[in-house]
């Protein structure tokens, strides 16, 4: 963008130049807030610093009273008495604080106009944020919270008051104590503008100023351009408003030019829009807008429209002609985008862009060998481009052309830009087109960590599996590929191969393990010929090709069938008829151990299967855990994200005396650790008006830490585990590791339970443990599995008993165990138990079977009972349905049992029911790109609401900022731009829920300098 940017250079000199002289005076001594006042027609205070302090307070009370109904130009005052007292000597400094506070100290704040108190805040926090004296028990800054809490109820309807909090908590956190450091100065400034008077340009020009005090972090100075923006809107004729937010709005390009850092969008627009408000027909920014909205996909009509006013001011520069191809190119005019795009070259040769945007034409539309003369040339002219590096790459991958040239392109995009998980996608597919799977498989998880919801890379490293013969990984993959976006290209053809590969490669496997060297050749023969005949329609015929020659060597017996016939499986060392009887044969031993149902030997040390001490478990009271099972149910009759079902939660309580506090969460899904649930966390945290949450790297993984409200939450994203808990100081890293040794993961869990009766007996007060006896006496500790599978529910318990372990202890225990065998039975199970136990430890196993026949007999006659609570189960699965719902928002029709219209409500965020009224609930979508939908959906929600007049005369970017600030919507976790459709629909410029896509770009998408990361993931 700098090159197109060259030719405003002069423009922008000019009229920041002219913005400056219409304000210089009053700047000569700008305090550390600009407040603006010759802006809006206001004089400033002019102190003068050789002058007595007496002299100085007397102007300052005849500019109070002069300005009594302009509370902001009495804030200013005050900035300029701070500022003055900075530029004292000390004697001189400590008088003119005594004076001001003498003069402006309210006594009863109950009884004073309420800018005399709020002026008597401001005053006492700017001279204690420049007070350097000892306060060793910090009394100033007690003093001041104080006013400021009893302040809350009087002024809390002010939005300057918020406007003072957060400026001076911003200060104040520079004190060496670190008081006020805990202070969220964004979050009272958010508010402030909230509740600001939609009319005054002023308190928005402020705002945006406070905003930008807090520092070059990305979210304030968004809302500071924001708040600037409106305050123009509201004046637009303001000539000397307008030409100070275009310097502001340089000195921050230059800022992050100096810094060489990506510029935001809203910066760049917001550059263009205000050259064009005071030159609008300037054609140099017209095409810079026009090729900024290009490239990040917006307003796309709107963007050829600006680049075309651009070419027909200026119809010979070569730039403009090829910011011309490049949007007709996004709106799918490719005749048109060729002729600008050869224009562009025609008019100067020598620029890289229009060859790169060419070749990326070219590319799309399927002509390829001229793709690859216009990349030849881009690169002749820019040999580092990475976005060329990578597209040619892949390009010849895709065509099987000179892959030891892609490999090394891929290689060079990589280097130059070693984040971009679309380049290392790229490197990863071509090592798999070279045969190298083991370097595929790792570049290839190298970017899905980068980029975990982009579902070419998923598909890709399904891809490498299926080749690698890890047939359930490849399906898991390429399934997942096809939840995040199911329109990716023969995504279908892809499942139907897993799918069918895994068949015929699982048979084949099964069959030769289960006959070894004994297996009938021609049946081996026909499950190759069906291989054969997948991969000739999927068009694999180089594997075709390596069937069909095994299955010559095999019709000439020069397979050796005592060994497998691929490498992703093995066979046993025993021959077929050897593995039937070894199968078929049961130790006498264990038979009796059936029988009897408990083994009572002596020589329990030497017992098969017997741990020798209880696992290392992490300290608490009690735990429970829910399984895959359970929340495979769930998934089965819930709506829920994508990955719900494989989900697994451990909670567990420490301290039973303070079960809250000492709580923790522990959630388990394979491959969490290439996702980031930690941002799923702060949107969640988000809805609920949270602060923002501060996230940090620990060993083995991430931190995070925040507030909801009053109480604190703390979260560890390591591996495959996210473990959450409320209390003010996070536990060390060892202590949260060791819950995944508590209850590991496992897809056939179905339920645990962890009991301690030593926590329990150390935190009881002694007065009533007498009350509260052991309930798993004489156990004083218990660790139980419940398994689910096809042969029904399996129990594995490890119990520490609290008296020694002999025969007689033995022989209760099989007694109690005989009764509970009975009582099973008596419910329709038929359980098989078994005892093992040594000195200090207890070992049960027990299979239960399926579920009893006898239970789907009662069931029915339980019918007429469910058809009284039918109304109130609705009611609860409709709840339940919309707390857990994570799908697309076309899914909301599912969620109502009774067919009642589920819609979401833009202010609240919540789901509701047309027909279960009760209290609105927040979803919970899994992906970004569900949670990204959902907000648009609330967006466009809130813009239906509106009135018609109210659309006309509101702008609609300032609405759509406005309610993203006040109503807590999350912005694009992908990093999106949303926007307000034609359609009346608000939409997203990276997952484009409201607007048609772009044109099918290639596999590794067409990218540029000063593209976003997410743009450049395909």
């Amino acid at each position: 963008m700098m090159a197109r940017f060259q030719g405003l250079r002069w423009v922008l000199l000019l009229v920041v130049c002219l913005g400056w002289l219409a304000v210089g005076a009053a700047r000569a001594e700008t305090p550390d807030l600009d407040f603006g006042l010759p802006l809006f027609g206001l004089e400033e205070i002019r102190l003068e610093r050789e002058k007595a302090p007496d002299f100085n307070l007397s102007l300052l009370k005849k500019y109070l009273a002069e300005n009594e109904n302009h509370g902001l130009a009495q804030m200013a005052a005050l900035f300029r008495w701070a500022a003055l007292i900075r530029l004292s000597d000390e004697p001189r400094a400590i008088a003119l604080k005594k004076i001001a506070l003498d003069h402006l100290r309210v006594e009863d704040p109950a009884k004073a106009p309420k800018q005399a108190v709020l002026n008597d805040l401001l005053l006492r926090g700017l001279l204690l944020a420049v007070d350097k004296e000892p306060d060793p028990k910090n009394v100033k800054d007690h003093d001041l919270e104080d006013a400021l809490l009893k302040a809350e109820d009087l002024l809390g309807g002010m939005p300057q008051y918020h406007l003072v909090k957060g400026i001076l908590f911003h200060l104040l956190r520079a004190r060496p104590n670190e008081f006020f450091s805990p202070m969220h100065p964004l979050e009272d400034l958010k508010k402030a503008l909230a509740m600001g008077p939609s009319g005054d340009p002023h308190f928005f020009y402020v705002i945006g100023q406070a905003f930008r005090l807090l520092g070059t972090q990305e979210n304030s100075l968004y809302l500071a351009i924001g708040s600037l923006e409106k305050a123009a809107a509201l004046v637009p004729a303001n000539g000397k408003l307008q030409n100070t937010l275009l310097g502001i709005y340089m000195g921050l390009h230059e800022s992050y030019q100096s810094m060489k850092k990506p510029e935001p969008f809203w910066l760049e627009e917001a550059v263009y829009k205000k050259i064009l408000t005071l030159f609008p027909n300037n054609p140099h920014a017209l095409n810079n807008l026009g090729f900024l909205y290009a490239e990040y996909g917006l307003n796309r009509e709107l963007a050829q429209s600006l680049c075309q006013r651009a070419v027909d001011r200026l119809p010979e520069n070569a730039s403009f002609r090829d910011s011309l191809g490049w949007a007709a190119f996004k709106n799918q005019q490719f005749d048109k985008a060729e002729a600008e795009l050869l224009k562009s070259i025609e008019l100067n040769p020598d620029v890289y862009e229009p060859y790169y945007h060419l070749g990326t034409l070219y590319y799309v539309t399927h002509r390829y060998d001229k793709a690859i003369a216009q990349y030849d040339k881009a690169l002749q002219i820019k040999p580092e481009a990475p976005e060329t590096l990578n597209n040619y790459a892949y390009l010849l991958s895709e065509l099987d052309r000179d892959t030891e040239k892609a490999l090394a392109m891929a290689a060079k995009a990589v280097k130059l830009e070693p984040s971009n998980a679309s380049y290392i996608d790229t490197l990863g597919w071509v090592h798999f087109r070279l045969g190298k799977l083991d370097e595929a498989h790792r570049y290839l998880q190298k970017a899905l960590q980068l980029s975990p919801d982009v579902g070419e890379i998923l598909v890709h490293l399904g891809k490498v599996y299926l080749e690698q013969g890890k047939f359930n990984a490849a399906l898991d993959y390429i399934k997942q590929a096809h939840r995040v976006d199911p329109r990716q290209d023969n995504l279908e053809q892809d499942l139907y191969l897993a799918i069918t590969l895994k068949a015929h490669y699982g048979a084949l496997e099964e069959y030769h393990r289960l006959f070894g060297r004994q297996v009938n050749p021609e049946k081996i023969k026909s499950i190759l010929l069906t291989l054969i005949g997948i991969y000739q329609g999927e068009g694999l015929y180089s594997h075709a090709i390596r069937i069909t020659r095994m299955c010559e060597s095999l019709k000439r017996g020069e397979l050796d069938l005592g060994k497998p016939l691929f490498g992703f499986y093995q066979l046993d060392q025993a021959s077929g008829a050897a593995q039937v009887a070894a199968a078929g044969e049961t130790p006498a031993a264990e038979a009796t151990d059936a029988a009897t149902g408990a083994e009572t030997g002596e020589d329990r040390a030497a017992e098969p299967g017997m741990p020798d001490a209880m696992p290392e478990v992490t300290e608490a009271a009690f735990a429970i855990h829910f399984g895959p099972v359970v929340f495979e149910f769930l998934a089965n009759r819930l709506v829920a994200f994508p990955g719900f079902e494989q989900l697994a939660m451990t909670i567990l309580v420490q301290d039973i005396l303070s079960p809250s506090a000492s709580a923790r969460f522990d959630l388990q899904m394979p491959q969490l650790g290439q996702r980031d649930p930690l941002a799923a966390l702060e949107y969640y945290l988000r809805l609920f008006g949270a602060p923002p949450s501060t996230v940090e790297e620990v060993e083995g993984g991430r931190r995070l830490c925040g507030n909801l409200g009053r109480i604190p939450i703390w979260a560890f994203h390591l591996g495959n585990h996210l473990v959450l808990g409320f209390a003010a100081e996070p536990p060390p890293v060892p202590d949260v590791q060791r819950l995944e040794k508590t209850f590991p993961y496992d897809a056939e869990a179905l339920m645990g339970l962890y009991f301690n009766w030593n926590a329990w007996e150390a935190r009881l007060p002694r007065l009533v443990l007498p009350f509260l006896p052991n309930p798993f006496a004489p156990f004083r500790a218990i660790l139980s599995h419940y398994l689910w599978n096809d042969e029904g529910l399996h129990e594995a318990s490890l119990l520490v008993p609290g008296v020694e372990v002999n025969p007689g202890f033995m022989k209760a225990l099989a007694r109690d165990l005989y009764a509970y065998k009975i009582l099973l039975l008596k419910f329709g199970f038929t359980p098989a138990i078994q005892v093992k136990a040594r000195e200090g430890l207890i070992l049960i196993e027990a299979d239960y079977g399926g579920v009893p026949t006898g239970w789907r007999e009662r069931a029915a006659q339980l019918q007429p009972l469910w058809f009284l609570l039918q109304p109130r189960w609705q009611d609860w699965v409709c709840v339940l349905r919309r707390v857990c719902f994570g799908g697309t928002l076309q899914d909301l029709s599912r969620l109502c049992p009774a067919g009642g219209t589920v819609t979401v409500n833009g202010p609240t965020g919540t789901l509701e029911c047309s027909v279960h009224r009760g209290p609105g609930l927040f979803p919970l979508p899994g992906l970004a790109r569900d949670r990204c939908a959902y907000s648009c959906r609330r967006l466009t929600d809130m813009f239906q609401r509106l009135s018609p007049r109210v659309l006309q005369e509101l702008p609609r970017d300032e609405l759509l900022k406005k309610f993203l600030v006040d109503y807590n919507i999350p912005s694009c976790p992908a990093g999106g731009v949303y926007s307000l459709g034609a359609d009346g629909k608000v939409g997203c410029s990276f997952h484009r829920e409201s607007e048609a896509g772009p044109p099918p770009e290639p596999a590794s998408a067409p990218t540029r300098e000063g593209q976003t990361e997410n743009e450049q993931n395909r």
